[in-house]
């Protein structure tokens, strides 16, 4: 978990942040498979004008609701997701 406030990857309009889970913006085809979020503020997955996105197997432990936030998508899988207890995620 990042300690110390970064700009977020491929987006220069964003500021710094940290614990900020998963952005996905003007994507299309992507999948998240088996993908564990812990630790982060706010949703732990933010879709924004995104098309044919897959969420598979993904976990959450933590964070707030809503944990998957959905803006302007189509075509959006989820499946076998569910919220975990910290025990889940080795340290």
């Amino acid at each position: 978990i990042a300690e110390h406030p970064a700009r977020p990857a491929m987006m220069r309009a964003v500021p710094p942040m940290t614990r900020g889970g998963v952005l996905c913006y003007g994507a299309r085809r992507i999948s998240f498979q088996h993908v564990h979020i812990r630790g982060h503020r706010g949703p732990a997955f933010r879709l924004e004008r995104a098309e044919q996105v897959q969420l598979l197997d993904c976990a959450i432990a933590g964070g707030e609701d809503p944990q998957i936030v959905l803006r302007e998508t189509k075509e959006v899988t989820i499946r076998g997701g569910h919220p975990v207890n910290r025990e889940d995620f080795p340290a």
